[in-house]
């Protein structure tokens, strides 16, 4: 879909300039970052129950 969609490109690469990232990398990027943003929300239930 990014090669078809020139406002997704330019977003895409906003956001890789933003985080820091490659175009090559930035989809690898960002979901490790989701999956660490989804681990961290059991993490927050775990530390209420002690």
């Amino acid at each position: 879909m990014i090669n078809e969609d020139s406002e997704l490109r330019t977003e895409y690469r906003e956001w890789c300039d933003a985080v820091g990232s490659s175009e090559k990398n930035g989809f690898l990027d960002f979901c490790e970052e989701y999956m660490d943003s989804q681990e961290s929300i059991y993490d927050t239930l775990n530390d209420y129950d002690e």
